[in-house]
């Protein structure tokens, strides 16, 4: 963990040396003046990290270092010596939420006597930090995201005088989210595996109940099993015979306080050019009890919940229940808890695609 957390000061040390020569000069400078000369961008280029451990987007004017790897991210601004964007992920096998999280690195950070942490803000899993390193000039401002068994942070580093400058690159850095797909368990058919554990929640008396998906020879279903009493159940959908009759797709997250796992069917359609494909359903683990959230087309995962492509309506008429129709959508965004959040104006079904990219399944796409 240490090295997590302190890896951004050996990158700053070492970037200052690869940095040190002379700046090149372009006549033609890729952001527009402002009263403060804010650094701009005209677009931001995307990078998915470790075969879905994290995506990032980052600002054009940017460049990839060599040092990025299956877990990190390093982009240099060659422009101004010492300004760089990094991201990277780590295990969490303590499973720290973001407060203990937060005061560890400002505990360790503060016992290393390098830095100084000038802002701290703390939300429901994910927080901000703010702060100065050591005495090399350089400030840094990060955002961690603890979500499941993983850390993910996204730093921002600068030199101090140019702070002034720094305002859409904080921006950048808060607004960030991983859009992780490790956290999503994951079982398709033609996957090599049995049986894949989704959450192992522990109960007194080291008692504990583990949620799990499981293949059968007619497709996945999810199940439990309780050590209490030494047996193990499927989970029954009541609102759906697809899930209970198998699958040939699940996949599974877990909420951040562990009370909900919701599970996410993939069914497959049929001639007529089905839409919704993906159906979820919220299990309480509690309880066990399960309850229809939605059947969607698209679903992506976010800091505080998920979002789902909602069909509204069929838009073709006179092509209703053929392969020709076609419908109109709405993003529809979850908290963890279940409830609807907020709701988007209605779209076409073609931007579907470029709106959730990986988890989206409509008309063969």
């Amino acid at each position: 963990m240490k090295k997590f957390l302190f890896g951004v000061i050996v990158v700053i040390v070492a970037l200052s040396s690869c940095f040190s020569h002379e700046q090149k000069k372009q006549s033609n400078r890729w952001w527009v003046p402002e009263k403060k000369d804010v650094i701009s961008w005209e677009k931001l280029d995307t990078i998915v990290v470790g075969d879905g451990l994290f995506k990032l987007e980052y600002p054009d004017c940017f460049e990839l270092s060599e040092e990025s790897d299956d877990s990190s991210v390093l982009v240099t601004y060659k422009e101004i010596s010492g300004l760089f964007l990094m991201a990277n992920a780590e295990k969490n096998p303590y499973h720290w939420n973001a407060d203990t999280l937060a005061e560890l690195i400002v505990k360790e950070r503060k016992a290393e006597g390098n830095d100084s942490i000038i802002m701290q803000d703390m939300h429901d899993g994910y927080f901000y930090l703010k702060g100065i390193m050591g005495a090399n000039g350089h400030c840094f401002y990060e955002q961690y995201v603890v979500f499941h068994d993983y850390i993910y942070r996204f730093t921002l580093v600068y030199p101090s005088n140019i702070e002034t400058k720094m305002e859409n690159l904080f921006r950048l850095v808060h607004d960030w989210h991983p859009e992780t797909y490790m956290v999503l368990a994951t079982m398709k058919s033609d996957d090599m595996k049995e049986r894949m554990s989704v959450l192992k929640k522990r109960g007194g008396m080291h008692n504990y109940r583990e949620f799990y998906i499981e293949e059968s020879d007619n497709g996945y279903h999810f199940m439990v099993y309780d050590s209490c009493h030494h047996n193990r159940q499927e989970i029954v959908f009541d609102a759906d015979d697809y899930l209970n009759e198998g699958v040939p797709g699940m996949y599974a997250f877990v909420s951040p306080d562990k009370k909900y796992v919701y599970v996410v069917g993939d069914i497959l359609a049929n001639s007529t050019g089905w839409v919704s494909t993906f159906i979820i359903y919220q299990v309480n683990t509690e309880t066990l009890k399960a309850k229809l959230v939605n059947a969607v087309a698209a679903i992506k995962l976010e800091k505080t919940g998920f979002t789902v492509a909602s069909m509204t309506r069929c838009v073709t008429p006179d092509n209703y229940i053929s392969s020709a129709m076609d419908f109109a959508f709405e993003d529809i965004t979850y908290g963890f808890n279940g409830k609807i959040k907020r709701k988007s104006k209605e779209y076409a079904s073609k931007e579907i695609k470029k709106r959730y990219g990986k988890l989206c399944n409509i008309n063969g796409v």
